[in-house]
């Protein structure tokens, strides 16, 4: 494992010093980065408490202690009051140890500008949100103030591949802090989808998804940080459950269904390439996408990674914002087009799904398939129902042994349509529409 020190500038922030600062009485672990955020912090968080530090957790899931969970409060909707009041909670409760999540939005809102953080962990940094930071270098920037927020001689842990470390070294003299940096990943050694090694130890995740070796790797090599007397987490690895709504795998007697919180064209591919690994060629992928609205209009060619892995594709709203579904689904039907999408059929009421004979439908879908084209469906409404009645759609055309992906939800708790918050739950909408096909 590689280290080095990053040099102290002869700059410091004094500003947050002068207004009192969280991070004395409680060593607090932020986990920043683009994707993988959720599942190294509770990996991290669970390895720590298996190990018998009384740890918490504020992750984008909830609010996590040792036997109590509040899904009340999540870290990407946390203002800074809130966090202060939660972390106060916890040093209250002599908590050792606070893992939290740490969002851009949060940093460039100042949320975390009372917190000294004891250590941290960048997953990743991929240029997302073109619509707020036009360049990768002008997000990465963002990513200085949670340097900054660290504690003298803080550990930073960072994936080997990761391009953030040229980064540092070209943004070493505004660092405000001795940070003291592991590499994490050079030393995996993959054994199949879900198992590596590590150090000369075996691990087995239960995950459907190879990126979690990654994951994992960086949760070990923080907790190493925490529990010096022990030198690996195997057992506690294979018995951890990830989160849900992340490659989660729900059977059922008919159909296997993975809900999946993939927004983005490179996550929701590499999704669909590790579960296509897992099937057999006579098994189909029917593939349940969206794109949100009234951001990075990269966000709209979600699409593309569906047709290209995926056997059918179903459009369904996903957080459409102020932006009509129809236009959105419009967006990205024009993309996937020019890559062999056929679309069969677009509803634009749940009214006209109800009414259309299904088993023509299915006629017409497997004519574009012997063509062989990609078959598209769009759900149109600009109704949270809409998404129900695509995940519907998608049960009705899987065969026994083939699967369905629903991505682009996850474990979110609501929908925007026009700048209105509904409640929402894909887990609930997949168990609405199996209990209208009576499918158990």
């Amino acid at each position: 494992m590689k280290r080095k020190i990053i040099k102290r500038s002869t700059s410091r922030i004094l500003s947050s010093l002068k207004r009192g600062v969280l991070g004395e009485e409680i060593k607090i672990i932020g986990v920043t980065g683009t994707l993988g955020k959720t599942t190294v912090a509770h990996m991290l968080w669970y390895i720590l408490v298996q190990n018998g530090i009384k740890a918490g957790l504020i992750s984008s899931d909830g609010v996590f202690k040792l036997d109590d969970k509040d899904f009340s409060y999540r870290a990407n909707d946390l203002d800074q009051g809130r966090l202060i009041d939660l972390i106060e909670n916890f040093i209250e409760e002599s908590y050792e140890v606070l893992v939290v999540e740490v969002s851009s939005k949060a940093l460039a809102n100042g949320v975390f500008d009372r917190i000294r953080f004891d250590s941290g962990i960048i997953t990743n940094m991929k240029h997302h949100d073109k619509d707020l930071y036009s360049t990768w270098e002008e997000y990465a920037e963002l990513k200085l103030s949670f340097l900054n927020l660290m504690k003298d001689d803080a550990l930073l842990l960072v994936d080997s591949s990761n391009e953030i470390l040229d980064w540092l070294e070209k943004n070493e003299r505004n660092i405000f802090s001795n940070i003291l940096l592991y590499i994490a990943g050079e030393t995996q050694n993959k054994v199949d989808e879900n198992k590596f090694v590590l150090d000369s130890k075996t691990y087995s995740l239960n995950s459907y998804s190879e990126v979690n070796i990654k994951n994992a790797i960086q949760a070990i090599k923080m907790a190493q940080n925490y529990i010096q007397n022990k030198d690996h987490f195997v057992e506690e690895l294979s018995s951890f459950q990830f989160p849900k709504g992340r490659m989660e795998l729900i059977r059922s007697n008919q159909v296997n269904v993975i809900i999946d919180g993939a927004k983005r064209k490179e996550e929701v591919d590499s999704s669909l390439v590790e579960i296509k690994k897992r099937l057999t060629p006579d098994q189909q992928i029917i593939a349940v996408v969206g794109a949100e609205g009234s951001i990075d209009p990269d966000r709209k060619k979600v699409g593309l990674a569906a047709v290209h892995v995926a056997d059918k594709v179903i459009l369904a709203p996903t957080d459409p914002r102020k932006e009509d579904v129809e236009y959105i689904n419009s967006v990205m039907i024009a993309y996937m087009e020019k890559d062999g999408g056929v679309v069969v059929e677009r509803f634009t009421s749940q009214e006209e799904f109800r009414m259309a004979n299904k088993e023509s439908l299915k006629i017409r879908i497997q004519r574009v398939v012997k063509n062989g084209s990609v078959p598209i469906i769009s759900f149109d409404e600009n109704n949270y129902t809409a998404r129900i009645d695509a995940i519907e759609m998608s049960l009705i055309l899987a065969n026994p042994g083939d699967l369905v992906y629903i991505c682009g939800k996850g474990n979110d708790n609501s929908m925007f349509f026009d700048g209105i918050e509904y409640e929402w739950s894909d887990h609930e909408a997949l168990q609405i529409a199996m209990d209208r096909l009576g499918i158990i």
